[in-house]
This record gives structure tokens, C-alpha cells and sequence, in this order.
């Protein structure tokens, strides 16, 4: 028994991308930390050195001007033999004595290493002053003194001093000279430390980018290989052998599907001599087929979502990095590497986003609403969002809309998402020549209503008949090798088709090597008919296969963060009076740090809640401007806890900003949400749907206030 429990363990997909998710966060979280920690110290060491380089220059130049006044008085004396010229001279000896004092307490305060040239520069200056004040200055106070003007003011005796005060000019500029070169010196260390510092965060979210690619590539290479023997298994059974058994798969989640096909193969087999009870035979294994394709596509939403929920924090820590590159001085190759991490964890991103839509649609889960679409504008900004692309590859890319072409009846979103798959497919697949997105109205003698015909044709390298007819299946390549030109998951064609089909559509390729691929998706300018829209989730069991069984407990995946307690009287108001407090609830506590990063410049205070069950208290205790919910959580999840809020009359008034990883903002509007944010979301999005969401809060409340003044 124990054996087997240890095997389980051990083959788990779940546990083991989940291990390799926390190592993934753990290292951006202190990387992170690590940037921030060490550009306070950098930045307080930089500021420190601009202070003491400042008060060694202002020395230095006290010190030439001390001198000077000596210099200039004891010559106007010489010159005049009137004592009053000697004050200058008097009082700048000093000023000399006590500038020099303090430019070596000023360097003495710096370690010897450093300002090594400057101790030795500054103890020249201070024996060619004191050369020129003892065998100069003293000697000429003494003959004009005892009356020798004469030796006093020939020229040879004045060279004499010219001589000794040129030498110490010279010996003033060489400390200035000392001090820039140790200064600079220092400035060195400081920036190559602060360079050391970045290429270690650097490396570290290099290294947990690779983790999480690596983990994708096993994930979706694992899960391919072991669908692809239980799709052998079904056509088996299929074409009427019911012999055929799934072997042992990899990973135990999978193996699921595997036994309940078996059982229900051995049930068959069994009763293979009774082919009149043929009926429930076939109804058993379409039940278990559709069982098996309800577990697939729940397994493929379950790891889709645990790379989601870490990929969107990956996303917002590289954001806040990539933001704090200038102030923290990177270079520009450090900003072209943090700017390839971020862009490969969007492809990611994107990449689960696919397999998402795979499955949604896969599962009849997917909605279509449809709504009268502009034709050639959709074409126009199809072309205009990807014409960066063709320019990019030095390729003409031209929309035709035929005359008489206005509007198509369908959903503009998945049909814009048609549109926009194919012309980038078109795009990677041409080297040279042109794309040409087209429309024409097609007049069928088989079909009811007119059609419209979206082309996308191009001049690429063409696609030989032996492919064509797999390349709509799922996560096929045509060219799969690891050395292949282009890149790609195999999954933008196999959503073309299954959302072309959605839309009541058909889609057609014509191709051929070296000659150019034209795709081709003709709808009815009518919909024929209507997908109605997935039921809303139940508010008691709201999305459980989502909210309460794919996601482990914040305690599972990162140390948790103590929920916070604030003392609501000195943190519930800002000065101005009015109340900025914002309450994010999310059990993921990377999702708190970066709403907090978001707005730390901001007069609004975070307090973060992991847990759900404690919203509602402390929402009706804090009564804060704002709430930020997440939806897939623990115990209670955002779905229920929105509800909770706007049908509690305490906390019905408060804003609530949905931030969740489900692209399901009809739902959450429905249920009363306020605005709904997409993770990963960029900080400046978060902090301007904030400030609108509060500005139209306040303006309806004054309206309401003066409604009920007139009544």
C-alpha cells in the first residue's frame, strides 16, 4: 500500500509542475528583493560619494584662495610699505591652516585605499605653502621690517618668490587632479558592483524562465504523447476490435482515463455474445468516451491554470523590473535581456491561452454572440494591428473588399481572431512578396443566402497536398523537426477551424510548394443560427472544477504571507479626509505585492487578505473606497464572496475590481463586479481603472446627493 501510494507521488504531473512553479516564484521573488535591497544601498553610496566630492573640491579651492589673499597682501605691502596691505595676508594664513584641516578630516573619513593619491597630493601642497610662507613670506616681512627695501623688492628676490608660489599652483592642481582621478576611481567600483548586482537578478529570472519553459514543453509533449494512445485506443474500438487496451501512461492523472476505457472494454468483450443488447453496449462506451473527453479537457484547464496563476506574477515582477531599469542605471543590453524574458513569458502566456480556447471549445463551453460586423473595417485594422509584422520582413501587406460589401452577420471578436491567425500564419510562412487580405460576396446555387468569402493569400513557400490535410489538427507542425526554420505550437490553424465552424462557417486551403497558400473562410452574410451562452456559474458551487479543486491552498505553493492588521482609525483616512484604503483579497500573495508596487506612489493604502473567509468582516470593519478580488480561491471563491458583497447592504456601495486569470468578465459584471482586469495586468492599467472606477463611484454619489436635496 505504501509502495503504491509512493509511485503515485512520484507520478504526478500536478505535484511535479507544481514543485517546479514554486521554484520558479521563489527565485523572482528573491531576485527581486535582492535588485531592490541593493539599489537602496548603491543608491545611499552614490549620494555619500557626490557629498564628499563636493566638500574635497570646496577645499581645495578654499585653500588656493587663502593663499591668494596672502600672496596678494604680502606683494601690496612690498610694493607700498604700508602695514594696512598685510591684512589680507594676516587673516589668510588661517583660513589656510583651518581649510587644510579640514581636507584632511574629510579624507582621513575615507578609507586610505581609496583616496590614496589624494593624501599624497594634499601633503604636497601642504609643504610647498609652507616652503613659500617660511623661506619667503617671513624672511620679506623681516627686511621690510628692519628697513632692507631694497633687497626686499629686486627682481631676483621677487623671482625667488614667484618660483616658490608657481610650485605651489602647481601642487593645487595636481590635488584637484588627485581627487578626480580617486573619485572617479571609487564611481568605478560602485558601478561595476551595481552591474554584478543586475547580472545576478538578471541570471536568476533567466533561470526561472528556463524551469517554467522547460516545464510547458514537458507538460504539453507528455500530455500529446499519452492522448495520442488513448485516441489510438478509440478508433480501435471504434472500427469494432474490442481488444484493444490502453497501456500503462505516464503520469497517474492520465491513467484515469485509461482505466475507465479498459473497464469498459472488458465489459464489452464479455458481453460480446449477447453484439441485441448492441444498443447499451455503444451507450456505455459513448459514456465513457464522453467521460474521458470530460477528464481530458478538465486535466488540460487544471495544468492550464497552474501555469497561468505563476506566469502572471512572472509577467508583473519582470514589468516592475523592466520599469526600474533607468532609475537603477542598466544598460541597454540588461533592458534588451529583461525585454526578451518578458516577451518569451507572454508567448507563453499565449500559448496556454490557446490550449484554453482548445478545450472551451472542445467542451461546448465556448460563447458566441453575434452582432452586425463592418467587413472592411475589420479588415482594415486587422491589417493595420499586424502590418509592424510585415514591415518587419520587408513584405507588402494590402486589403480587397469587392464593392457592395458592408456588413457580415457574427461575433467580431472570434471572427477577428480568424482573421488575425491566418494573416500571421501567412506572415511567418512568406520570406518575400506580398499578403493579400480580401472579401468577396459568393453566390453558392447549394446554399439559402449569399456568402462572404475572407481570403488570405500569399506568396510563401507553399504547402505540399501530403500536409494539407493535417494541418488543421491540433499542435501538428509541418515541419516538427528540432531544427525546424519556424516557430510555433501547432495550435493557430486548429483554432482557425473549430471557430470557423463555431461561427457556422467553412474554411478551405489552396496550395501548392513554391506557388503561395491561399486560406480561405466563407460565412453566411446571415447567421443561420444562434449559440446560446454558457449558463452562469452557481453561486454555491461556482466553477468547482476550477475554483476549488484545481488550486491548492497559498500555504502549498509559497510561504504564506501573514494576513495584515491595521489600526483602522489611523490608516482608514488620508489627510484630506477622504478614504483611500484599498482591500485586495487573493491567496496568492505575489498578487499583493505587485498591486502594493502598483501603487506605492499613490495616496491609496493596501491592506492584503489571503484567506476569503475573512473578507466580509473585514470589509464591513475597514469599509474600504475599494475592493480587488481574485476569483479562484479556496474555501470561498471570488464568484460567491462578489455576490456576498452586493447583497450585503453594509458593503453593497463599495467599488469591486475583479483581477483574475478567467477571461469571463460577463460573468463578473453580471454578478455586480465594477471592472474586471485580466492577469497579468500592466501597473498602469491597474492604477488608471482605479481612478476611474473611483471618479464615476464619487460622481454618482453627488448626483445621488443632489437628487435627494431637490426631493
Amino acid at each position: 500500500m505504501n509502495n503504491a501510494s509512493t509511485r503515485k507521488q512520484q507520478n504526478s504531473l500536478v505535484r511535479l509542475i507544481r514543485r517546479r512553479l514554486l521554484v520558479v516564484t521563489s527565485l523572482l521573488v528573491f531576485a527581486f528583493l535582492f535588485n531592490f535591497l541593493v539599489g537602496l544601498y548603491v543608491s545611499n553610496r552614490q549620494y555619500n560619494l557626490g557629498e564628499q566630492k563636493a566638500a574635497l573640491q570646496n577645499d581645495q579651492n578654499g585653500i588656493l584662495i587663502a593663499m591668494l589673499n596672502q600672496e596678494t597682501g604680502l606683494r601690496g605691502y612690498i610694493a607700498t610699505n604700508s602695514p594696512a596691505f598685510l591684512e589680507p595676508f594676516n587673516t589668510g594664513r588661517p583660513q589656510y591652516l583651518l581649510t587644510v584641516q579640514q581636507l584632511k578630516d574629510q579624507a582621513q573619513g575615507i578609507q586610505a585605499q581609496d583616496f590614496s593619491g589624494t593624501h599624497t597630493a594634499l601633503a604636497q601642497v601642504a609643504a610647498r605653502a609652507n616652503d613659500w610662507y617660511s623661506h619667503y613670506a617671513q624672511v620679506q616681512i623681516k627686511r621690510m621690517q628692519s628697513g632692507n627695501l631694497a633687497v626686499a623688492r629686486s627682481t631676483s628676490t621677487v623671482s625667488v618668490g614667484k618660483g616658490l608660489f608657481d610650485r605651489f599652483r602647481a601642487s593645487v592642481e595636481q590635488l584637484q587632479q588627485a581627487i578626480v582621478h580617486d573619485v572617479s576611481a571609487i564611481q568605478l567600483q560602485v558601478t561595476a558592483f551595481n552591474h554584478f548586482v543586475l547580472l545576478i537578478a538578471f541570471l536568476l529570472s533567466a533561470i526561472a524562465l528556463f524551469i517554467l519553459g522547460y516545464t510547458c514543453i514537458t507538460f504539453v509533449k507528455v500530455l500529446l504523447q499519452d492522448l495520442n494512445i488513448l485516441k489510438a485506443a478509440t478508433n480501435q474500438q471504434g472500427s469494432g476490435d474490442l481488444s484493444a487496451r490502453v497501456q500503462e501512461l505516464t503520469y497517474d492523472e492520465l491513467n484515469q482515463f485509461g482505466h475507465i476505457f479498459n473497464t469498459v472494454a472488458e465489459e464489452l468483450q464479455q458481453r460480446q455474445t449477447v453484439l441485441q443488447l448492441q444498443r447499451d453496449e455503444l451507450t456505455a462506451v459513448n459514456s465513457a468516451l464522453e467521460e474521458a473527453n470530460r477528464l481530458r479537457s478538465e486535466f488540460l484547464s487544471t495544468m492550464s491554470h497552474e501555469l497561468r496563476t505563476p506566469l502572471a506574477s512572472i509577467i508583473g515582477f519582470s514589468q516592475m523590473l523592466l520599469e526600474d531599469a533607468v532609475q537603477a542605471d542598466w544598460n541597454q543590453q540588461q533592458q534588451n535581456n529583461l525585454e526578451r524574458i518578458l516577451k518569451n513569458g507572454q508567448h507563453l502566456l499565449s500559448l496556454i491561452n490557446d490550449v484554453l480556447d482548445l478545450t472551451k471549445i472542445e467542451a461546448s463551453r465556448m460563447v458566441v454572440k453575434y452582432s452586425q460586423v463592418d467587413v472592411r473595417e475589420l479588415l482594415t485594422s486587422v491589417v493595420d494591428e499586424i502590418q509592424s509584422m510585415a514591415l518587419a520582413q520587408h513584405l507588402v501587406l494590402r486589403v480587397e473588399v469587392d464593392e457592395g460589401i458592408d456588413f457580415l452577420e457574427s461575433n467580431p471578436l472570434k471572427l477577428r481572431q480568424i482573421l488575425v491567425n491566418l494573416v500571421s500564419n501567412a506572415i511567418k510562412f512568406t520570406e518575400q512578396g506580398e499578403v493579400t487580405v480580401s472579401a468577396r460576396r459568393v453566390i453558392s446555387p447549394g446554399q439559402k443566402a449569399d456568402q462572404i468569402a475572407l481570403a488570405v493569400k500569399d506568396s510563401g513557400m507553399g504547402i505540399p497536398s501530403h500536409i494539407q490535410e493535417h494541418i488543421f489538427e491540433a499542435f501538428y507542425q509541418a515541419d516538427g523537426s528540432y531544427t525546424r526554420k519556424f516557430g510555433g505550437t501547432g495550435l493557430g490553424l486548429s483554432i482557425v477551424s473549430r471557430l470557423t465552424t463555431l461561427l457556422g462557417g467553412t474554411i478551405a486551403i489552396k496550395s501548392a510548394p513554391g506557388q503561395g497558400s491561399t486560406f480561405t473562410v466563407m460565412f453566411p452574410i446571415k447567421a443561420v443560427h444562434h449559440s446560446s451562452e454558457q449558463d452562469l456559474p452557481r453561486l454555491h458551487a461556482a466553477q468547482p472544477s476550477e475554483a476549488s479543486t484545481i488550486f491548492p491552498t497559498s500555504d502549498e505553493l509559497t510561504p504564506a504571507m501573514p494576513n495584515e492588521v491595521f489600526a483602522v482609525s489611523a490608516q482608514r483616512e488620508a489627510p484630506d479626509g477622504q478614504n483611500n484604503l484599498i482591500l485586495a483579497v487573493d491567496d496568492n500573495p505575489d498578487v499583493i505585492v505587485l498591486i502594493k508596487a502598483a501603487l506605492k506612489d499613490t495616496p491609496y493604502t493596501v491592506v492584503g487578505l489571503q484567506d476569503s473567509l475573512k473578507a466580509m468582516e473585514l470589509a464591513q470593519e475597514l469599509h474600504p473606497c475599494a475592493i480587488m478580488l481574485d476569483v479562484m480561491m479556496p474555501d470561498v471563491n471570488g464568484w460567491q464572496l462578489l455576490h456576498r458583497l452586493k447583497v450585503n447592504p453594509a458593503t453593497a456601495s463599495i467599488p469591486v475590481m475583479m483581477i483574475t486569470v478567467l477571461t469571463e468578465p460577463t460573468t463578473g459584471y453580471v454578478l455586480g463586479a465594477d471592472a474586471y482586469l485580466i492577469k497579468p495586468f500592466k501597473t498602469t492599467v491597474l492604477l488608471n481603472t482605479l481612478r476611474h472606477l473611483l471618479a464615476s463611484q464619487t460622481g454618482h454619489s453627488q448626483a445621488s446627493e443632489r437628487e435627494a436635496q431637490r426631493v
